[in-house]
């Protein structure tokens, strides 16, 4: 697939950290591509699980202008409500076509300070 089109993912991550004193992990995770620029574009979003450290969403639709040569990346979120979002951690850059081979691509998922949190495993639908 060398053209634009639309990609359905599953996200599943486990054993998410909380970033709060309470214990408790509200999350989302934002799916990035790069643009023509090589800027990180936000192109997909998941719905938040409420006070779920296992969480698994239901498939997202990513439109992507250009597929030939595209990497995503991953960030999953802690949502805080009406207070600032935390970011929870990030995956490294992984390239469209790995994802398109099939089945579960399983990456780690970085914390701020450059430490393996967890993993978070995508897989194509």
């Amino acid at each position: 697939m060398s053209g634009g089109g639309s990609l359905c993912l599953y996200i599943k991550a486990k054993n998410l950290p909380s970033t709060s004193n309470f214990g408790v992990i509200d999350p989302y995770c934002i799916v990035y591509a790069q643009d023509s620029q090589k800027k990180w574009v936000e192109v997909g979003e998941t719905y938040t699980k409420p006070n779920d450290k296992d969480a698994s969403w239901n498939p997202i639709i990513l439109t992507l202008e250009s597929q030939a040569g595209q990497s995503l990346k991953f960030e999953v979120m802690d949502n805080n409500g009406n207070k600032k979002h935390e970011l929870v951690g990030s995956t490294e850059a992984v390239s469209l076509a790995t994802l398109l081979s099939g089945g579960t691509k399983t990456m780690k998922l970085m914390g701020k300070d450059c430490t393996e949190l967890t993993t978070l495993e995508v897989i194509m639908a």
